[in-house]
């Protein structure tokens, strides 16, 4: 319990004049100053002291203020609030460290309630320190390092920067109903040490029915999810380094996926680099519509570098482009549609699918529910092995312009006549039978009647008398398409 008000001489002016509480260590106390006018709280509990200086900014100074927290470190043993409190809601509180690599709160008494917990609030930030969940040392297992929500207010433009979190076995970070809020420059392990492995309820960051989050410059390490969103509208995701770790034998580490986004809307996703999830790293699910992906770099996933199933959901409208998907022990893209649900409109511009241990580099598989697949469109990139569909119409996935998988081809094919033969192949070097061909003579003994064909290999031009010997006197221009 804190000590109270008291009267101090020291005061802080140039270095820390912007900030209306300062909270230091003095042995085993916490003091928080007020600036310019001397000690305030002390306590041995630092969360009593810090909930007690939020308090005071809502109750007298009408929910604005900033409080430095000049420490090294610091022992959290309750939930840290900000709140409502009489009536008067937080409206621009900052709550801001030394630096995540210079000041490290540490969850303590077995706290399973979040350390940081921002409620109904307006444009908090939480900024410059790192949180210790306590969990795999056994101190403490807190619901979330840092939840923001709100539960019966607006709660909106909150910002959480500049932050490192490790060894946790919940939430790290969970915005929750937080509308046009930010997550910038977070780096982030749920382990304590590369020999723990994740606990199968974590997830590093978690935005929750939240309308246009923004998301920067993160990097985040080993989870059972890393970063997952669901039910979100107009969202920005940029610059995401998401690694499901290994530990040091070269095994996973426990991150199921990397990116797990669901029942999504109208949001973009840049410069995404995933690797080392057992199962898939990019795992996309029923309900998103209109998501835009660029430059995303899938790598050594357990399972799929990209998955996208409508089994909980239809998915439309999803683009991507400069995808590469590489060295994953399945498919570098796959596609389901499963119990009644659609996959449709799906444009991808430029993939590379390289070094994946299934026989397909790309799948879309429908299942007989009945459920469907829709207008997907390759265009352009290199794989090295086949591109197949499952229970898919023909027609219903196009690929195009594709080094590895040639859909299209042309050219110009001579011959040299003998007098006796009547058929002559052209290979057209394409993945299956072409449904659309043609053929046109080029000289004049390439004119006589024919018959042209086609099957998985060659075109085949059948004369109905055989040609008249010479030297390259049958020349024919020919296009094909599967």
């Amino acid at each position: 319990m804190a000590y109270g008000f008291h009267v101090h001489p020291k005061e802080y002016t140039a270095d820390v004049r912007g900030f209306s509480f300062v909270v230091e260590r003095d042995g085993d106390l916490y003091k928080a100053y007020k600036s310019g006018k001397g000690l305030t709280f002390e306590d041995d509990d630092a969360s009593e002291v810090m909930q007690l200086s939020i308090n005071k900014l809502i109750t007298e100074n009408g929910g604005y203020g900033k409080i430095l927290l000049k420490l090294k470190d610091a022992e959290i043993k309750n939930t840290i609030y900000v709140k409502p409190v009489d009536g008067i809601t937080p409206r621009r509180i900052v709550i801001e460290g030394l630096g995540s690599g210079a000041t490290t709160l540490l969850a303590r008494n077995n706290l399973s309630t979040p350390v940081f917990h921002i409620q109904d609030a307006y444009r908090v930030a939480i900024k410059g320190l790192t949180i210790n969940g306590g969990f795999f040392d056994g101190y403490a297992d807190p619901e979330a390092l840092i939840k923001i929500e709100s539960v019966s207010g607006l709660t909106y433009h909150n910002r959480i920067e500049d932050i490192g979190l490790t060894n946790f076995g919940q939430y790290g970070i969970h915005l929750k109903k937080s509308d046009h809020s930010f997550i910038f420059d977070v780096i982030a392990d749920s382990r304590r040490v590369l020999e723990d492995e994740a606990d199968p309820r974590s997830i590093i960051i978690y935005i929750q029915g939240c309308k246009e989050p923004i998301v920067d410059n993160i990097i985040l390490e080993t989870g059972n999810k890393l970063l997952r969103i669901a039910n979100v509208e107009r969202g920005e995701f940029s610059n995401l380094n998401l690694d499901g770790g290994l530990k040091p034998d070269g095994t996973y580490a426990g991150t199921n996926c990397a990116l797990n986004v669901v029942n999504t809307k109208n949001s973009n996703f840049s410069n995404i680099m995933t690797q080392y999830s057992e199962y898939c790293n990019i795992f996309i699910e029923g309900g998103c519509e209109n998501l835009n992906f660029n430059n995303i770099y899938s790598y050594k996933a357990g399972v799929h570098g990209i998955y996208i199933s409508a089994h909980n959901g239809d998915i439309k409208k999803l683009n991507f482009t400069n995808v590469y998907s590489l060295g994953n022990g399945g498919r570098g893209l796959y596609g389901d549609a499963l119990n009644g649900y659609t996959i449709q409109a799906i444009k991808i511009c430029n993939i590379t699918c390289l070094e994946n241990a299934y026989a397909q580099s790309i799948r879309f598989y429908a299942d007989d529910t009945p459920s469907y697949i829709y207008d997907v469109i390759i265009n352009s990139g290199w794989v090295d092995k086949t591109i197949d569909t499952v229970n898919v119409a023909s027609g219903e996935v196009v690929v195009k312009n594709v080094k590895g998988y040639p859909t299209e081809n042309s050219g110009v094919a001579t011959f040299s006549g003998d007098g006796s033969t009547t058929e002559f192949k052209i290979e057209h070097g394409l993945v299956s039978t072409p449904s659309k061909y043609g053929v046109s003579p080029l000289t004049p003994d390439a004119h006589a009647d024919k018959t042209i064909s086609v099957d998985d290999t060659y075109i085949i031009i059948t004369f109905s008398t055989a040609p008249p010997s010479g030297t390259d006197n049958l020349k024919f221009g020919w296009w094909a398409e599967v």
